[in-house]
Parts: structure tokens; C-alpha cells; sequence
């Protein structure tokens, strides 16, 4: 589950106002509230702590209103109406996702105006439109294919669209790399440029859960 800011538009391609953003955001709360308590908390890039490639070198990034009222005061935004746009059709929960980072951002001076599209037109009028929106991805099983559908310049499914040349160079370098400990390092190195400068956060990864009973059989 993650919010996606287009690189291409205000007032999501300032830097500061991102940076705004990924410091505004109670992850735990999200976990906890959201996805009642059954996920992960993010650190905005895709990759998720139970991947054997995922970077735990990188510090996570925490909720901190003092940060984030210093980058969007830099951005020269604060207290200033921003549209988010929350939908289910992007996963369940988006929607009250957004209603939470709304609320947690407040105490940073970031004034979020939470719009839930109709749903039968967000892919078409919603997704890779507005400059910021709920999202959210199906799991893969390599670093790879979230990488190069999710955050490549030359895919159409770039929802963020975020164009990085050192990232690609990495995406090409690391299909041909059979070590797997030279390939976690550069999908490590990935994941720090999407942490550090993309338009991804990573709201949370939510488990899969099944539920069963001996006397329950043949499903």
C-alpha cells in the first residue's frame, strides 16, 4: 500500500514537498489502525523486509512533524490545500489510509484535502493523472519485475513517473549478475535512490492471511 507523487507536476515534483511527505506519515499507525496489525511498515522503496534482497542498512525513516513542517515550509506549501486522492480500487484500506496520513500530517502544517474518486474511472482518471494518490501493488516474486514495471522509464506503469539514468544502468547491471551477494548490493543501492529522491511511499505491506480449522477440509 503506498501514495504515488508524479515527478512531472506541482506540487509533487518539489523535492522538499516529498520529503514533507515521507516525514508525515505515522507508518505505525497505518499498520496498526489500517491494516490492523497484520503488515509491515514501509520505507519507501518496494522492496519488502522479508526479501532476501531487501536493504536493512537503510535507517527507517520515521514520523517526525518538525521535519517534515521544515521541508514543506522550504517548499513554500505550508497550511496550503493539497489534494490527495484515497481509493480502494488501488487495495483496501487506501482510502482510510489516506484519511490517516491526512490526519498525521496536520501536526507538520501540511494541509491534505482527501478526495475518493468514483471508483469506475480511477485507473483511467486517477492513476498516472493527479499529482498524488493512494496505490498499491501485488507482490513479486524478484526485485526485478517491481523495479522495472513500477519505477523504469520505459514502462507505461510508471505511476510516479520518476526517471532516474543511474537506476536504470543498475535495473540492466543486475539481470546479469549471477553472485547474489554483488546483486543484493545493487538492488540495495536501488533501494536508497527510490528511498531517497523518488516519488514512492510505502505506506505499509500487508500480510496474506489464512484462516484455518481441522474440521474445515477440501478447500
Amino acid at each position: 500500500l503506498n501514495l504515488a507523487m508524479m515527478l512531472d507536476r506541482a506540487p509533487t515534483d518539489s523535492h522538499d514537498f516529498r520529503m514533507a511527505m515521507k516525514y508525515a506519515i505515522d507508518r505505525e499507525g497505518v499498520r496498526d489502525n489500517i491494516l490492523k496489525g497484520l503488515g509491515t511498515i514501509g520505507n519507501d522503496h518496494p522492496i519488502a523486509p522479508i526479501d532476501p534482497y531487501y536493504n536493512a542498512e537503510i535507517a527507517q525513516r520515521a514520523y517526525d512533524p518538525d521535519k517534515a513542517r521544515f521541508h514543506i515550509k522550504k517548499a513554500g506549501l505550508e497550511n496550503t490545500p493539497i489534494d490527495l486522492y484515497g481509493s480502494d480500487v488501488a487495495g483496501t484500506g487506501a482510502l482510510a489510509a489516506a484519511q490517516h496520513v491526512q490526519q498525521s500530517a496536520k501536526a507538520a502544517g501540511i494541509n491534505l484535502n482527501v478526495i475518493n474518486p468514483p471508483a469506475d474511472s480511477f485507473w483511467s482518471s486517477v492513476w498516472i493523472q493527479k499529482p498524488m494518490i493512494t496505490s498499491g501493488w501485488d507482490p513479486r516474486p524478484v526485485p526485478d519485475l517491481i523495479f522495472s514495471i513500477a519505477f523504469s522509464k520505459t514502462s507505461t506503469w510508471n505511476e510516479t513517473l520518476w526517471r532516474n539514468d543511474s537506476f536504470e544502468s543498475l535495473l540492466s547491471q543486475a539481470r546479469s549478475t549471477l553472485d547474489f551477494a554483488k546483486r543484493k548490493e545493487i538492488y540495495g543501492e536501488m533501494q536508497q535512490m527510490v528511498h531517497d529522491d523518488g516519488g514512492h511511499i510505502t505506506l505499509g505491506f500487508r500480510n496474506f492471511v489464512d484462516a484455518a480449522r481441522h474440521e474445515v477440509q477440501g478447500v
